[in-house]
């Protein structure tokens, strides 16, 4: 734990900082991180483990100056600095942040941690903007303490510290620090709340942010409690849920459970009403950033982006495969070298109209409705491959397969597999 300046209080508790190999603090220069930066030097447990990362946004014809104070700082630290310059395509908020986002992605790795300076008039501020641009039970509960973006960890340790506690730590350490000008700039929407809403709601009441906070997490508590029930099973069984409201939030929480986007509130409501008013026999699906979700038999399934089939016959020289073969989708046939070498073996897809003998005393069955009885997915149908040996379908994946096939491969104690892609998430 790290004490304040006069001992009266635990601003920081490092013991609930995340593992890391090396931690870096995003360094403005500003009051806050200026705090948290000065906190952690003193701090013997990051010796060697610590340093601070200042991007110049090129903005302000001061910047330059702000970053060598940054640097003279961190040398009387004897903290290692970053700095690097920004390539801003506007001045716009989003397009700093997208800047920010992406030097740190090219100097942190799996195994660091980045640490920023949010505090808890930043986490009013973030819940006053998502609700006013509209938002959800989850964007209600604020900024996380810990979580990860990109490949590396984002930890907030000031996020239960008033700005007041900050203010009072920098005035009994006679602290420096950069005043950035465009932070009165109340254009910008999250100046605007900074500077003038809180400040009313502090008017109106001085309790106006702690029981905002407290309404953050008793909504977070909500949201645990939810995202539990839900769960993160793949598939999710649609079980008495008849309203598409309904279905919509669920959606949401079940995706979010597993780190995906969900797509915008318009289009879950109407992926929702497809699903409840589909037919038995139609697959309604709903594109995400990196899959889909479709409904086949009464469940949503989460499924990987694959790669795009083609759908040609793959003609195999049996001779030069070694006893695997990669499919246009990735997937793959174990077809074992033991087998004779003098066959014509080929590979098809979307033959379903074909049939198949799979035991001697049996008849040909329809491909079709052996999917059917087996319960073979759509997608599944749609990458499955039929294996032809001298023109005679031996194998529809791995669960069909012909007698005359299964005879052969016992005979030369050979092995036949189809290994899959991954299609659910």
């Amino acid at each position: 734990m790290v004490l304040s300046a006069n001992n009266s209080q635990v601003l920081i508790n490092t013991a609930k900082f995340p593992a890391a190999k090396h931690y870096y603090i995003a360094y403005s220069g500003g009051m806050d991180s200026t705090v948290l930066l000065h906190i952690l030097a003193a701090d013997d447990r990051f010796n060697g483990q610590l340093s601070a990362i200042h991007i110049d946004h090129q903005i302000n014809p001061d910047s330059h100056i702000w970053a060598a104070h940054c640097q003279n700082t961190c040398y009387q630290l004897k903290v290692p600095i970053i700095c690097e310059k920004a390539e801003l395509s506007d001045h716009s908020e989003s397009a700093c942040r997208e800047a920010r986002q992406f030097v740190f992605k090219n100097h942190l790795t799996t195994e660091d941690c980045l640490l920023t300076a949010h505090h808890q008039n930043d986490q009013i501020e973030t819940i006053i903007f998502r609700m006013l641009r509209g938002t959800g039970l989850q964007g209600m509960t604020g900024i996380q303490t810990s979580n990860h973006y990109e490949h590396y960890q984002i930890h907030r340790p000031l996020l239960h510290l008033t700005k007041e506690v900050i203010k009072k730590y920098v005035l009994s350490n006679h602290l420096s620090f950069v005043e950035d000008p465009s932070n009165q700039d109340n254009t910008y929407s999250r100046n605007y709340i900074r500077n003038v809403i809180i400040p009313e709601f502090l008017e109106y009441d001085t309790k106006s942010i702690r029981n905002i906070q407290l309404t953050a997490d008793n909504l977070s508590q909500s949201h645990q409690l939810i995202s539990h029930l839900i769960g993160q099973t793949n598939p999710l069984k649609l079980t008495h849920i008849t309203n598409k409201d309904l279905l919509s939030s669920t959606i949401y929480h079940w995706l979010n459970n597993h780190g995906l986007s969900a797509p915008s509130h318009k289009r879950l409501l109407q992926f929702s009403q497809d699903c409840l008013s589909a037919a038995v026999d139609k697959t309604p699906e709903l594109r995400l950033n990196n899959g889909l979700i479709t409904k086949w038999k009464n469940h949503l399934y989460i499924l990987n982006d694959l790669p795009q089939m083609n759908y040609d016959t793959i003609d195999l020289n049996f001779k030069s495969i070694n006893n695997q073969v990669t499919l246009p989708d990735n997937g793959k046939l174990i077809l074992d070298k033991k087998l004779p070498h003098n066959l014509t073996i080929k590979i098809k897809y979307l033959q379903n109209k074909e049939t198949i003998k799979t035991s001697l005393k049996g008849h040909n069955k329809k491909i079709k409705n052996l999917f059917q009885e087996m319960s073979i997915p759509p997608w599944v149908r749609l990458r499955i491959p039929y294996l032809y040996i001298d023109n005679q379908l031996m194998a529809v994946g791995s669960e069909i397969i012909s007698a005359e096939f299964k005879n052969m491969l016992s005979k030369y104690k050979a092995e036949y597999r189809w290994l899959s892609p991954q299609f659910l998430l």
